[in-house]
């Protein structure tokens, strides 16, 4: 029989095992962040200029975006519409939530989504 301190610890890892046995790869995340990406500057851009056409390209500038009224209201918008119709933002939003988020190497890929760097209110 083990001491109980030893016990403890063994159990805590084995826990840390199987929580990482269960997270998604990288290559899921990053996959799901550039969707929702793409879905959120599509839907804001459209939104300030509907005539305008997205190319997979497009980057929003965040710390523009929260410089005029306007913008921060599309920007808004294109975040809730983007959050109830897009499933890859909704499944990003999901994620924070659950213990992916505590793992540092999954927060980082996290932190190049739209969503979560408001959620989190960190600007580029």
């Amino acid at each position: 029989m083990l001491p109980k301190v030893i016990e403890d610890l063994i159990y805590f890892y084995l826990g840390r095992f199987e929580v990482g046995s269960n997270l998604p790869s990288l290559k899921v995340i990053r996959r799901l962040v550039k969707k929702s990406n793409h879905d959120i500057a599509k839907r804001y851009i459209g939104e300030l200029y509907p005539e305008h056409t997205i190319s997979t390209g497009n980057v929003i500038n965040l710390r523009s975006v929260f410089q005029q009224p306007q913008t921060i209201i599309c920007f808004y918008n294109a975040l809730v519409m983007s959050t109830n119709i897009c499933r890859q933002t909704s499944v990003l939003r999901w994620l924070l939530k659950n213990e992916l988020a505590s793992e540092p190497v999954y927060m980082k890929e996290l932190l190049k989504s739209y969503l979560i760097r408001i959620i989190h209110d960190v600007h580029p």
